[in-house]
């Protein structure tokens, strides 16, 4: 993980936008946490919309969170922001609409159980 910037936010929580491999994301730590004393950590799903558009209301439930001692993250989802589409993944989003369209049954070999 390399951190790209850093800043503070109101109520004291750490801002840091960090890459992984080559996925962006964001983690914020609230005032108390330590090397000696860290956080435990909650990963925050948001919707498709990219990291951008929903920073906002990221940001919003991470400055929550830390008040009560959490540390949040986040990351770009696949296709969203300026990560690539996963052509696997595209495809198994069209056999799950279609068997859904055709009424058949929804079984593992569609959906990960």
């Amino acid at each position: 993980m390399h951190f790209t910037s850093e800043r503070s936010l109101d109520g004291g929580v750490v801002e840091r936008a960090f890459v992984l491999g080559e996925v962006p994301g964001i983690l914020w730590t609230p005032p108390s946490a330590s090397a000696s004393a860290p956080a435990p950590l909650i990963l925050l799903g948001h919707p498709p919309l990219g990291l951008r558009r929903m920073y906002p209301r990221l940001a919003e439930r991470a400055r929550h969170v830390a008040a009560d001692g959490y540390a949040a993250a986040t990351i770009e989802l696949p296709g969203s922001g300026d990560r690539p589409r996963w052509p696997a993944l595209d495809q198994a989003r069209a056999e799950l609409r279609g068997a859904m369209e055709a009424g058949e049954p929804v079984g593992e070999g569609l959906v990960d159980a």
